[in-house]
């Protein structure tokens, strides 16, 4: 009967923090382990090594803002949840689709050659619980 209290008891007492939404805690189990920022999708990831070139081709083409660790590498698979665009993307260590209002570049001349040493970028800003994804780069060279 001590056993069976104190489980419900301890189940009790953490049962609302399962409530609470937190992307520290319902991340993507291939990321266990890695320390956040540290992982394709998480905010500012790689974002000062590639800022001038996010400048460049989100920012001075006027199609995007490079804020503070929005623009960041990521990485892509085609798509399993609805993409419009075709692709899904992992942003906060969740996979999102990218939605058809999402800017892509289509002229490879736009594209720093440095970007493509990365699968993907994406610019994501959140606002709420999920992410709003304004451009990306998907590099479909490297498959």
């Amino acid at each position: 009967m001590l056993i069976k209290r104190r489980a419900v008891l301890v189940g009790t007492l953490c049962a609302p923090a399962l409530l609470l939404p937190s992307r520290r805690v319902w991340g993507h189990e291939m990321f266990q382990g890695v320390p956040f920022g540290e992982a394709p999708g998480d905010e500012g990831y790689k974002h000062d090594l590639y800022h001038p070139s996010y400048q460049k081709l989100f920012g001075e083409i006027g199609n995007c803002t490079c804020g503070d660790g929005e623009c960041r590498v990521t990485d892509w698979r085609e798509t399993t949840i609805g993409s419009p665009k075709g692709y899904d993307v992992i942003v906060d260590r969740h996979w999102l689709a990218l939605p058809g209002d999402v800017w892509m570049p289509d002229d490879p001349k736009t594209i720093p050659k440095d970007l493509l040493r990365e699968r993907a970028h994406v610019c994501a800003y959140n606002y709420g619980i999920f992410p709003l994804i304004s451009c990306a780069l998907i590099n479909t060279t490297q498959v």
